[in-house]
This record gives C-alpha cells, sequence and structure tokens, in this order.
C-alpha cells in the first residue's frame, strides 16, 4: 500500500508571521515520520477566517478519502497516530525557529501574558 498524498494549505494574509514556517515545518514532520508523500505548501486567500488570524495558523490535508488506499490509512488507528504524532513534531520544530519568536511578541499598548 502507497503512502497517502498529504498537501499543507499556507493561507495567505498579512497577519500572522510564520506561518509559512509552520507549514514547512508540518509538512516536513508528516514526510519524515509518517512516511506520507509530501507535495508542497500552497498559498490560498480563499479562507476568510483563517486569512485575518493574528497568529500563524495553517490548514492540513493529511490525505484524500476518495482514494481507497488513503481512505484505508486513514481508518487505521496505527497511522492515525503516526500522523498525530508527526504533526506535534512538526510544532516542536517550528517553536524551535527564529520565526515563532517574533509570532509571540506582543502589540504596542498590549500589557496581556502570551505566557
Amino acid at each position: 500500500m502507497a503512502a497517502p498524498c498529504t498537501d499543507h494549505l499556507f493561507l495567505t494574509g498579512d497577519k500572522g508571521v510564520g506561518k509559512s514556517t509552520l507549514a514547512r515545518c508540518l509538512l516536513a514532520a508528516v514526510g519524515e515520520y509518517a512516511g506520507a508523500q509530501t507535495q508542497s505548501v500552497y498559498k490560498r486567500d480563499t479562507y476568510t477566517g483563517l486569512n485575518w488570524s493574528e497568529v500563524p495558523c495553517v490548514l492540513v490535508e493529511l490525505g484524500y478519502l476518495s482514494n481507497a488506499e488513503e481512505d484505508a490509512l486513514l481508518n487505521d488507528a496505527a497511522y492515525q497516530e503516526k500522523l498525530a504524532l508527526a504533526l506535534v513534531w512538526g510544532m516542536i520544530d517550528y517553536v524551535n525557529t527564529p520565526e515563532f519568536s517574533v509570532s509571540r511578541q506582543q502589540p504596542a499598548g498590549d500589557d496581556t501574558d502570551v505566557g
């Protein structure tokens, strides 16, 4: 059975520093840790709510249910766990990038703790 093909969509807009870096980290981790055939990070501007986000956000597609082989894998608990762990490792990789530090900076006049 072939590994499913995975796309990560990176959403455009001026807000949310680090979106493309987050998407690239997630894409690389899904390929490395889950063994999925990864494609590319795509820029889209058709998801309004995500385009206006002030924090990095991506829409992750982990396979296609219309493909019988991918459908079978995506319904397999062991493969789901691999994908979940791959996403965790991708986020860990992202928090170790310079863009993560920039995305955590507070806007001027905001004294809210960003934790």
